[in-house]
């Protein structure tokens, strides 16, 4: 069982549907910015599900 842990905005951007943009650079930006700040922290992220799936396995 592999657990995919991911900041809710890179989320949103991933999978999400578009209904209204107002301002579309300012749209552009928060997403290059969301995923941006998820591959910053991927590494760390990916540590902390595996350190949360071994102890749940070790419970």
């Amino acid at each position: 069982m592999w657990v995919r842990l991911r900041p809710p905005r890179y989320e949103i951007f991933r999978t999400g549907i578009t209904i209204l943009v107002r301002d579309e650079t300012l749209m552009a930006e928060d997403k290059a910015r969301a995923i941006m700040e998820y591959l910053d922290f991927k590494p760390y992220y990916e540590r902390m599900v595996k350190g949360m799936m071994r102890a749940i396995t070790n419970a």
